[in-house]
């Protein structure tokens, strides 16, 4: 899985979203799940958060790398798929996800719901953007997927 140049999802632009959680929250620990090229987390770093993201693009991990290495504290960008996060052991104020979950397949899905329940503090905030499924489309999120993340 690669791209080059700029895709259409990196915008470049934080989410307007994540301006606003900015303004109403003060800074803790953020998990970006699919962080692209670190324009959330930048943004996050940049008003105190201590930010880590995961990608498994390499160009995309690159590019992340170089924005926040300009940040104070920059946190870490690890190249690995968001299904694979046992490597992670410290609990999350913040977890993102912003087009990542709704292209994950199934087995996958479970997978990472379990590193969600194990990542987010108690009463964290996940922040998932993400497109509803298309009768008969594998990909995509429906309600009784929606309803299992209000569980966690």
């Amino acid at each position: 899985m690669s791209y080059f140049g700029n895709p259409p999802w990196n915008t470049g632009i934080p989410a307007p979203e994540i301006i606003k959680f900015i303004e109403k929250n003060h800074p803790g620990i953020g998990l970006d799940l699919g962080c692209g090229t670190g324009t959330n987390i930048f943004s996050l770093g940049e008003a105190g958060w201590e930010v880590d993201g995961v990608e498994i693009v390499h160009l995309a991990v690159w590019k992340a790398r170089q924005k926040i290495n300009k940040l104070p504290n920059p946190g870490h960008i690890y190249r690995e798929s968001v299904v694979n996060l046992g490597f992670l052991k410290k609990e999350y104020d913040l977890i993102l996800d912003i087009g990542c979950f709704h292209s994950l397949f199934d087995p996958e899905r479970d997978l990472y719901r379990e590193h969600l329940k194990r990542l987010l503090k108690n009463n964290g905030t996940f922040l998932m953007y993400s497109f509803l499924k298309r009768a008969g489309a594998q990909l995509g999120i429906d309600s009784a997927e929606i309803n299992e993340f209000r569980k966690i």
